[in-house]
């Protein structure tokens, strides 16, 4: 029997637009709950009041850092805090160091425009091949997946959930597959984390994304990109900015020189200042996920 870290009334009194209705559109946008409303005050407040707590808040996206980590079965390092899903498809594209002839493979009928365009920029930029398997009666076929992956195959690029119409992917043959060639298989978790338990070394998979606003239960403007530390240590982003280099104790407004050393694992894909508010209601929704139990 599941246990709910609030009787299951309270519960509903946590999400109040479930009063008077069954709430279907997770797949589009995720309530959030009186608690991550909340959690948002003391920020709002010291922002309407010019105070800026930055330390407290810079601890806040470490611990936010660790939450996911734990959330999907991954280590701190693993995990690059950044806007949306597409954004950590595209970071993940650019880093890529491709070569003519190389290949990404997808299934285009099944993926949202975001895990597409990105593709077809580097395709032509590259002049690498995009191998697109067709669906299968509303599925991502995975035995088709796996015959397309060859020598040259860079990237697997699939949905753990389809946005349409919602089926789940068979990921583990696709995972062994890419292992045997050595490519990266990037999977949008975006229609699944928080929804279905997620275990990142279970699935196989190098890269994974999500945005916070579905089955997080947070806001729109942040995500998550879990980059497993092998792959993500030798990966060249395609930019940099203060937080994503290595400058030891030195304050953020630190001058630069002719070199830097990148973060160790996902933190170096991170671009700029953080969504603050953003990371707050992640880090109090996550919070009741983890309590309430996402098996």
């Amino acid at each position: 029997m599941t246990k709910h870290f609030l009787p299951l009334d309270l519960l509903h009194q946590e999400f109040p637009a479930t009063k008077n209705a069954v709430y279907m559109d997770v797949a589009n946008q995720g309530l959030i709950s009186k608690t991550t409303r909340a959690s948002m005050d003391e920020h709002l407040d010291n922002r309407l009041n010019g105070l800026n707590d930055e330390q407290g808040m810079m601890e806040l996206v470490e611990r936010t850092r660790s939450r996911f980590a734990e959330f999907i079965g991954a280590d701190n390092d693993e995990v690059a805090v950044i806007k949306n899903a597409s954004e950590g498809i595209n970071i993940i594209g650019n880093a890529i160091s491709w070569m003519p002839g190389d290949n990404v493979v997808l299934c285009r009928q099944l993926e949202h425009a975001n895990n597409i365009l990105p593709w077809l920029q580097l395709r032509d930029r590259y002049r690498i091949e995009l191998r697109i398997v067709e669906a299968d009666g509303g599925a991502i076929p995975c035995d088709a997946v796996v015959k397309a992956i060859d020598a040259r195959t860079r990237v697997v690029t699939v949905s753990t959930v389809t946005m349409i119409p919602g089926f789940k992917t068979v990921m583990e043959p696709i995972a062994e597959a890419c292992k045997h060639v050595g490519a990266f298989l990037l999977a949008d978790a975006s229609q699944s984390v928080g929804i279905l338990h997620t275990d990142v070394t279970r699935l196989g998979v190098d890269g994974l994304v999500a945005s916070t606003y579905k089955g997080l239960m947070g806001l729109y403007g942040l995500g998550f990109l879990y980059c497993r530390q092998e792959w993500a240590d030798r990966l060249s982003p395609a930019y940099l900015a203060r937080f994503s280099v290595d400058m030891g104790n030195a304050p953020e407004s630190a001058p630069i020189f002719d070199t830097v050393k990148l973060r160790a694992g996902a933190p170096r894909f991170e671009i700029g200042h953080y969504n603050f508010p953003g990371v707050i209601a992640a880090y109090a929704s996550m919070g009741q996920l983890l309590e309430i139990g996402t098996p």
